[in-house]
Parts: structure tokens; C-alpha cells; sequence
């Protein structure tokens, strides 16, 4: 983490590898590519098919079990240089055998398909019968595709040496208890916010926020409407924009709240069904003194839990503070909470404090509340 300093405005540069996660209650245990009948390093001459085969690069964005219809739904991305054709799609076990597949056949004439083009930088949405199984089952995603210019749709069969495939492993969670909040159809996880205040004030300096979301239910563009309250007074300002479901890059969504100083409560509104998981989001401060500028929250993205808060702070006059976090589920309940006390150095500066607190599910989130106390 680093922080970016700019005409007194407080920006948090997140650097953060990209992951590909699947869906709740599956845990991405590792994506392996597989080639068939061929390697990089085999290559002995640089002809057209085989240059077309290396620029061949599918990735598979995420995965996730639905229960109900007893479907495997994912998103591939084609993030390689020309287009490509899915071929066939698999559910297989650990130890090679078949659940599903599509096409049914298995023999070279009849087993690949034209199933749908994923052009240069696009993605397609695709599903197969059968789900992961239940208390500690694991089952192989397998995706075949190839240069869409290499494919005769009428003998599939004869490209199959210049197909690829590639493998995402998925494991179920055991059963659990029942979830205090359930899990809506539609649902995206926010793990960071940040308003861009100015330093010593505390007074947003800008009408859009910044957010990141890493995972949803599925991929889609999504309208949010952003509510900015000033507490306690109430003045209230709002804004809209359309932000990716699914994105490990930090976007900006209009909120119209320029002028407007901490403590402000910021609510995440968005439509079509969706829900956005924590919804809503409290930056404490004291004018001038004190202010939580942005929060990231750090959380283990195998086991699917927060256990720590990364706040920066805009540092107004020194003295010593107390920061707090507290966590609340969609009851408003308290499920996790956390302090620290601050001296800060840097008047006129940035300081960043980490706050853990218990372990909870990222998906009971519903309320992130800050507050800044002065000690001393």
C-alpha cells in the first residue's frame, strides 16, 4: 500500500494482484491450463497455426454452483490476441472421470461443438448441469477452445490437436449452520471506498467516489446510486453511474458531495436487484483534527472472511486519538469491532493504521461505521 499525496487531497494507490475467485460457499483451489498434443517449447517452426495457437488465451473470470438448478455458471474472458471458439465444456472428478459434458460424445468426430465465439476482449457467461458436491466434494471445470480461424464447425474433430483447454478446480465449504443474513440472488462485494477528502479538513474535495469491487454473484453491469449524509447535521447529496460487477480495479461512481466534511455516511443503492455487501459505510472525524479518509477491508479470500481494516486518516493537529471500526449484519446486529489509539506525526499528511478484530464472513457484512475519538 502507498499513499498518493496531491493538492491536499488523500488518495489511497491500491496495488493489488488480481485474483479469479469463484462464487460463495466454492473455493477456488487453483487454474491450471492444459494443451493437447502440443507445447510452447515443442514448437519447431513459426507457421500460421502454430502462431495463432499461441496467441490463443482464455481465462476463466469465475464459477459458481447453483443449488437450485444444480448448475455450474462461469464466465470465461478471452484476453489473448484473436478470437476464439469454445469447443466443450466438462465436470470431471479429481480422477479423470466425466459427470457432464457438452457436447454428450466422447469420441473425436462427435465430443467438440461450436458452442459460442468469445471475440478479443470480451467475455461470455456459460453453464453446465451438475454442481460441485456437498461437505468437502471436488470437481474439474474443464474449458476447451481454439482459434475461431482454425475451426471447421462441419469436422470438429480434425482440430482437435490444435485445441486447448483449460482446468479450474472448485471445492465445496462443509455444511454450515443457517447464515444470520441470507444470501441474495444478486450480490457484489465491496472491499474499499474512499470519498478523496481534503487532508487537514476532512471536507470532500470531489463529487465521485472511489470503490473496488473483487467479486459478485456473476458478471454485469450494474447502476448504482450513491447517497453522501453529513453527520450529524444531515445535509444530504446523491449521485449515479453504472459500475462492472466483477472488477479488481478501483471505479469511480458520481455522488455529487463536494463541500460536504466528515463524519458522513455513505449508502450504496443499487438497481435491478442487486445488493451490494456492506451496503453502508460511516467515515469518522473530527473537523479539522482528524477524518477517516478511505477504508480497505483485508480479507482472505479462500475462506471468504475480514479480519482487518486498512484506514487512512487525514491528519488536521496533532494529539492523540482513538480510531474504531465496528462491522454490524444485515439486523444491525455488532459481529466484529476493533480500535487503536493514534499519535500522528504528520500534520498536514497521510497516516495509515491497521485495526483487526475477530474473524467474520465478508458476506454478514452489511454496516462498516468508523469513528474518531479525541484522547488527548
Amino acid at each position: 500500500m502507498k499513499n498518493l499525496k496531491r493538492s491536499g487531497i488523500t488518495i489511497l494507490g491500491l496495488v493489488i494482484i488480481a485474483s479469479i475467485t469463484a462464487a460463495l460457499g466454492i473455493l477456488l483451489l487453483g487454474v491450471t491450463a492444459g494443451f493437447f498434443n502440443k507445447t510452447i517449447f515443442d514448437l519447431t517452426k513459426e507457421t500460421s497455426e502454430n502462431i495463432q495457437e499461441i496467441r490463443s488465451v482464455l481465462v476463466i473470470e469465475y464459477a459458481t454452483c447453483d443449488l437450485d438448478s444444480n448448475q455450474t455458471k462461469f464466465s470465461v474472458r478471452n484476453v489473448g490476441m484473436i478470437d476464439l471458439t469454445i469447443t466443450r465444456i466438462e465436470l470431471r472428478s479429481p480422477q479423470g472421470e466425466i459427470y457432464n459434458s457438452i457436447p454428450e460424445g466422447t469420441a473425436a468426430e462427435n465430443m467438440f461443438t461450436n458452442i459460442t465465439k468469445v471475440v478479443r476482449d470480451e467475455n461470455a457467461t456459460l453453464s453446465i448441469g451438475g454442481c460441485v458436491r456437498e461437505n468437502g466434494g471436488t470437481v474439474i471445470l474443464r474449458v476447451w477452445y481454439i482459434s475461431s480461424s482454425l475451426f471447421d464447425p462441419d469436422n470438429p474433430g480434425e482440430s482437435m490437436d490444435k485445441m486447448s483447454y483449460l482446468d479450474l478446480v472448485l471445492e465445496s465449504t462443509p455444511a454450515v449452520s443457517p447464515l444470520t443474513c441470507p444470501i441474495p440472488d444478486n450480490w457484489i462485494l465491496m472491499d474499499f471506498v474512499d470519498p478523496i477528502s481534503y487532508v487537514t479538513s476532512g471536507t470532500i474535495a470531489r463529487d465521485y467516489v472511489r470503490i473496488r469491487v473483487p467479486l459478485a454473484s456473476e458478471p454485469e453491469e450494474v447502476s448504482v446510486t450513491v447517497t453522501v449524509q453529513q453527520l450529524p447535521s444531515g445535509a444530504t447529496r446523491s449521485g449515479s453511474g453504472t459500475i462492472d460487477s466483477i472488477s479488481n480495479e478501483v471505479q469511480v461512481v458520481d455522488a455529487d458531495a463536494s463541500g460536504l466534511h466528515m463524519p458522513v455516511k455513505i449508502t450504496f443503492s443499487p438497481s435491478g436487484g442487486w445488493v451490494i455487501i456492506p451496503s453502508e459505510w460511516t467515515f469518522g472525524g473530527i473537523p479539522y483534527q482528524l477524518h477517516v479518509s478511505d477504508i480497505l477491508l483485508v480479507w482472505d479470500e479462500t475462506k471468504r472472511v475480514v479480519y482487518a481494516a486498512l484506514v487512512s486518516l487525514g491528519v488536521g493537529s496533532s494529539g492523540t486519538y482513538r480510531v474504531s471500526i465496528t462491522l454490524k449484519d444485515c439486523n444491525g446486529d455488532v459481529i466484529a469491532s476493533g480500535q487503536t489509539i493514534v499519535t500522528p506525526v504528520s500534520v498536514g499528511g497521510v497516516e495509515d493504521t491497521w485495526i483487526e478484530f475477530n474473524p467474520v464472513r465478508f458476506d454478514q457484512i452489511y454496516y462498516v461505521e468508523t469513528e474518531v475519538v479525541r484522547v488527548s
